[in-house]
């Protein structure tokens, strides 16, 4: 039921999305809302399969059987599930990955913390040891074909992406110290801690080293200021001037 919710939220908007184009023209940005639909529906059907996955091994359970599988099998479907998940969540980024972003930069990486803390920490969590590193691994090695191959075709050298390593490290140590399954909203508290610190640092030196825009370091006031709910206004010469 799950994954039929989700990919039919996904599909109708595939016939929104026309009727928004008749209206209204051409996008020229990724966050459209009918664009929301179809990748925000299709990414939360690989949580409906991993639901399914789960029930399928409580069933085995129950019933005293065995898997056919090997052991292994499991962990690394799992492993893919999450890192497909992490995809999921990355695609809302294309247009800072793209260098064409049509809002404030900030968002880019509020989007890369989200993406980082849903689903490592969920790996982590479901999964067991070196679940986080696995995904962002996953991750990179999709994520890195396919630039390769889209730039090869395209003409383009590169093709941007997050690294997540940075995050998924964090994760794995605040799982050595806060075990997940007994402390699960310590573990949550202190990974979103983690994220936001060490690990958003980590995405800040990978953003000078690859993506085309990289993020400025007065980023970091802008998004505490927005966390708050107070705006951040630059400071200004004007004579009585004052800052927001």
């Amino acid at each position: 039921m799950l994954i039929c919710s989700c990919g039919i939220f996904s599909l109708i908007g595939f016939p929104l999305d026309d009727i928004w184009h008749r209206l209204f023209g051409q996008d020229v940005t990724l966050w459209g809302p009918t664009h929301l639909m179809l990748i925000g529906g299709a990414s939360m059907t690989l949580i409906g399969i991993a639901v399914l996955h789960t029930e399928g091994k409580r069933a085995l359970d129950t019933a005293g059987k065995k898997s056919r599988e090997q052991a292994w099998v499991p962990t690394v479907r799992a492993v893919g599930l999450t890192g497909g998940l992490l995809m999921g969540m990355s695609t809302f980024q294309a247009e800072f990955d793209f260098g064409v972003p049509q809002f404030r930069m900030v968002f880019g990486p509020m989007l890369v913390m989200l993406a980082a803390g849903l689903t490592l920490t969920l790996a982590r969590l479901w999964i067991g040891r070196g679940a986080a590193i696995g995904a962002a691994l996953f991750f990179l090695a999709v994520r890195g074909g396919l630039a390769l191959m889209v730039g090869r075709s395209s003409g383009r050298r590169r093709r941007s992406f997050p690294l997540y390593l940075g995050c998924a490290i964090v994760v794995e140590a605040v799982a050595l110290l806060v075990p997940p399954r007994e402390r699960v909203l310590s573990y949550a508290l202190w990974s979103g801690i983690g994220i936001g610190t060490i690990g958003l640092a980590s995405e800040w030196l990978w953003t000078h080293v690859w993506l085309p825009i990289p993020w400025p370091t007065n980023l970091l006031p802008r998004a505490r200021c927005s966390a708050s709910g107070w705006r951040f206004a630059p400071p200004s010469s004007a004579p009585g001037s004052r800052r927001a």
